[in-house]
């Protein structure tokens, strides 16, 4: 039998056929031969005529683009993502773990399968995707643990990673809408691919996505729900309970406690613990204990280093000294951060010195000047801190979920900062501590309250920062 039947020469470069050999014998393929070999495709439909005609598109597209030196294989948008991931390595490590981030989550399943050449035909698909991604996460009980949230805890404790249905871990924010900058964020990365195609010749120019018609929800404002007092005195009351428990003096040959060279008692917490358990106690309290009382980000925080933080002593007008920590803030760059605005100063109450020497000690070697305040016992960023250890404890003292459903996570300590500052300072204080804007401040913290009301008694005249204890250290 031959490999062709019915065969039909429509030019000199173009021919059509049917192949017995394929599961539907009676559709119809082309083949056009090019410089390089032939180009091969089904024409998807049993009638003469119509193969006819779309033979002769196919022969035309394909002509174009050798005529303009682009290839006439078939792209798809997985391959053209994977091609700008490898051609994008001048990029910083954080952007480059972004891009393969958004593109193996979000942009893959949903454009992945479809031809580079089928995207002009493709608009309103395209267009689609900011609304498909909006409502990514409603359907969360498809991405489910296998087994109940016991086991994914004990896994997590344990250093194990769970299993997820998907094959993928959902995000910690899961529940939230992605913000409006996000979802840009996502658009940005998709254009990017495109344009990245079209210079490599893969088409013969990009079709990109507008940012018209986008969500117009603010997740940060909508999602302020802070902690009460008494959920805060709650974790506060662990971590002094879980410190007295396991703080243990050093005891000399004498019977007598060890000294320091300030001349206080040396003491080893968590002593009877394995060492990753010490480790992630001592600077979970840690974090607690300087998220609450400074109103830091949480990127801020697991970016802070030891030689941002500086003992400060400064006379009062009654001749008296406030000691205090003063911490210096280098913010990350924003497309919508001004330059002249990249770094604050933050102050934190001097008692906090003994949790973070606690926290620094921990640490060695790993502690020096330049190395990260809250690290893995390797020295990198400990970045598993918050996203999975604050959590869990969050659920053993039952302050993870709000009233509403909402789930909170280390973010919210810093609300729980904005709101306590706001019942007493100027929300030019607030903003400044913040590293906000008065617009901002009063924009992300308008659902609490006490910040309508200080909206409303705005003072004409900037006021400096003071150092502000909202928790009390351990004894």
């Amino acid at each position: 039998m031959s490999y062709y039947i019915d065969k039909m020469v429509l030019g000199e470069d173009i021919i059509i056929h049917r192949n017995p050999d394929t599961k539907n014998k009676k559709n119809w393929y082309v083949r056009i031969l090019m410089k390089d070999g032939y180009v091969r495709r089904s024409l998807k439909t049993a009638n003469k005529e119509k193969a006819i005609r779309t033979a002769w598109k196919i022969h035309q597209d394909v002509k174009e683009k050798e005529w303009f030196g682009l290839s006439h294989k078939k792209i798809t948008f997985k391959a053209a993502a994977l091609s700008y991931q490898r051609n994008s390595k001048h990029l910083s490590e954080s952007r480059q773990s972004q891009i393969v981030s958004v593109c193996d989550r979000y942009l893959l399943p949903y454009f992945g399968s479809i031809s580079m050449d089928e995207m002009h035909d493709n608009k309103h698909y395209i267009n689609q995707y900011p609304k498909w991604r909006y409502d990514y996460w409603d359907e969360y009980d498809k991405r489910v643990l296998k087994g109940d949230i016991e086991d994914a805890r004990f896994m997590a404790v344990n250093g194990q990673k769970p299993e997820w249905k998907t094959g993928k871990r959902p995000v910690s924010n899961y529940r939230q809408k992605p913000a409006t900058a996000t979802i840009k964020m996502d658009i940005l990365i998709f254009n990017r691919i495109m344009k990245h195609a079209a210079d490599m010749r893969m088409i013969k120019y990009p079709e990109l996505m507008t940012t018209e018609n986008l969500p117009k929800q603010d997740v940060r404002s909508q999602s302020i729900y802070t902690f009460s007092d008494d959920e805060i005195n709650k974790i506060r009351r662990y971590f002094q309970n879980e410190y007295r428990r396991n703080k243990k003096y050093i005891i000399g040959k004498n019977g007598e406690r060890i000294k320091d060279k300030d001349g206080n008692d040396t003491y080893t917490l968590y002593e009877d613990a394995r060492p990753q358990t010490r480790h992630k106690m001592i600077n979970l309290r840690g974090f607690f204990y300087l998220a609450v009382n400074t109103g830091m980000r949480v990127r801020e925080l697991n970016f802070l280093t030891w030689g941002c933080i500086t003992q400060k002593r400064s006379k009062l007008d009654d001749g008296s000294y406030l000691d205090y920590l003063s911490i210096f803030v280098e913010e990350y760059k924003t497309a919508r951060r001004n330059t002249n605005q990249m770094h604050r100063i933050v102050y934190a109450p001097h008692h906090l010195t003994k949790i973070l020497n606690d926290v620094r000690r921990q640490n060695a070697p790993h502690n020096k000047d330049d190395d990260y305040v809250f690290n893995y016992m390797g020295g990198k960023q400990y970045l598993q801190l918050t996203r999975i250890h604050m959590r869990l404890l969050f659920q053993e003292l039952g302050v993870y979920e709000h009233h509403n459903g909402s789930k909170r996570t280390a973010k919210h300590f810093r609300s729980y900062y904005a709101s306590k500052l706001l019942q007493t300072k100027p929300i030019h204080t607030v903003a400044a501590a913040l590293g906000h804007s008065i617009t901002s401040c009063f924009k992300f913290y308008s659902q609490l309250e006490i910040a309508k009301k200080a909206y409303e008694l705005l003072a004409d005249i900037p006021q400096p920062n003071s150092v502000v204890m909202l928790v009390d250290a351990d004894d």
